[in-house]
């Protein structure tokens, strides 16, 4: 499929004008240098086939970026990924070009790929006059846009279109929202190794610093004739650790993307375990209802039978207690152990969570939980039960809008035993029946 790259140095408005091309906000904008590290990659329907349009990192000189390893890194493979693009899109801005892009520019004039020279923050038309600086770099196509106010974006995406009018479409045999799951976790847990692992590439920067990993990263990838598409998120953080607007806008991301998964996976760190933090991850995600699968990574370092690991599976014993019981797997990102069974309950999760119940199933089980000398002594006047949307939501209509917590958890629990979803969280909503 054709590549289109987005490239310039930090701070151009690379990313404003990555979203207005795809008509919505993926990548972050943020008025600070180096927001984004990552290789951001998003399908597009422009004309026939598929397109990619990926937002590179900013590109400086290595003197500027030699004291920050992760830029130095980020720079250094986006330079090699450049080759794998049909057609560069070079953002520059209206107020001048820097000794560095001056350089960039002829390397640029040197390679084999298309450039098109982009120059942004162009709000007002007459400033096209001033323009005589930029055409003495010697580029054939040359466009003036505003990609904060979209000016000459709709413009521009018909040249690329008219562009590529004769590319061959490739033809995508591998379906891609078969499954959707979104890797979470907190900072250094190992995410983006799973995600670099499933890919069989290095698509997500892997550091041990946390906070490497700011947008979220989504691609495709098969398994067994089935696609699965996978987003690595930020790490999440105690909202008062967040020190800085772009963690803000990362960790708001992460939880958007939860929100949009068939099932969610958390990877823990098995030296921290299910601490805090990650109780109040699962906690969040018990609130967006979802599936959700822990992986205890890195077991490929520390002892399987280890007394870590069994302080884990308390822990795991204990959160069953407190949330539901949630899948728990020891996994290594780095030689894929017990990877392939993460990705086959990711599959039994979705297809249990969608599965059909009938409303006449329901009701008969609820004259069975009616029966029990505990419920029946609380006179909740349980009349009616029916499946809602999203589909682990039950609606139990009573003479009461609430009930005993105890009472509660004893028909979901009915409930998930009856219809083998006890690895599933449920909702149980509470209605009066008038």
């Amino acid at each position: 499929m054709p590549k289109i790259a987005l490239i310039g140095r930090q701070n151009v408005g690379k990313s404003t004008l990555f979203n207005a091309l795809l008509r919505k906000r993926e990548s972050i904008e943020y008025d600070m240098p180096g927001v984004t590290r990552d290789l951001i990659a998003r399908e597009v329907d422009w004309g026939e086939g598929g397109w990619q349009l990926i937002d590179f990192p900013g590109f400086e000189s290595k003197k500027e970026v030699r004291d920050d390893p992760l830029k130095t890194h980020a720079i250094e493979r986006a330079m090699n990924e450049l080759e794998n693009c049909h057609l560069l899109l070079w953002v520059i801005s209206m107020k001048g070009l820097s000794s560095f892009e001056k350089n960039l520019a002829e390397e640029l004039q040197k390679i084999k790929q298309k450039v098109w020279l982009i120059v942004n923050f162009v709000d007002d038309p007459s400033l096209e006059n001033e323009a005589s600086e930029f055409y003495s770099l010697g580029f054939e196509n040359i466009f003036f846009v505003s990609a904060l106010n979209k000016r000459n974006i709709r413009e521009l995406r018909e040249k690329i279109i008219k562009h590529f009018s004769g590319f061959a479409p490739e033809v995508n045999l591998t379906k891609s929202d078969d499954l959707n799951i979104a890797i979470v976790g907190k900072p250094n847990a190992g995410k983006s190794t799973l995600f670099n692992f499933l890919l069989k590439k290095e698509k997500a920067i892997t550091s041990n610093i946390p906070g490497t990993t700011r947008d979220c990263l989504k691609e495709t990838f098969p398994f067994y004739g089935r696609g699965v598409s996978i987003v690595d998120t930020a790490g999440l953080r105690k909202k008062n650790k967040v020190t800085e607007s772009v963690e803000f806008f990362s960790m708001s991301r992460t939880e958007e993307a939860a929100r949009l998964a068939d099932v969610i996976v958390l990877v823990i760190d098995p030296v921290e375990g299910l601490d805090r933090q990650n109780k109040n991850i699962i906690s969040l995600i018990e609130k967006l209802n979802k599936p959700l699968i822990i992986a205890v990574n890195k077991s490929d370092i520390y002892d399987i039978e280890s007394l870590q690991r069994n302080k884990i599976l308390s822990e795991a014993k204990q959160i069953e207690k407190i949330f539901w019981k949630i899948p728990l797997f020891f996994i290594s990102s780095l030689d894929g152990k017990n990877i392939p069974k993460v990705l086959e309950k990711a599959f039994n999760l979705k297809e249990k969570r969608l599965k059909k119940t009938s409303t006449p199933e329901l009701n008969n089980l609820l004259e069975e939980i009616k029966k029990n000398r505990t419920v029946s002594s609380r006179s909740i006047g349980a009349n009616y039960i029916t499946r809602a949307h999203p589909e682990t939501k039950f609606i139990l209509f009573a003479s009461k809008n609430q009930i005993p917590d105890n009472i509660k958890k004893y028909i979901q629990n009915v409930i998930k035993k009856h219809f083998d979803i006890e690895d599933l969280p449920i909702y149980l909503d509470i209605r009066k029946k008038n």
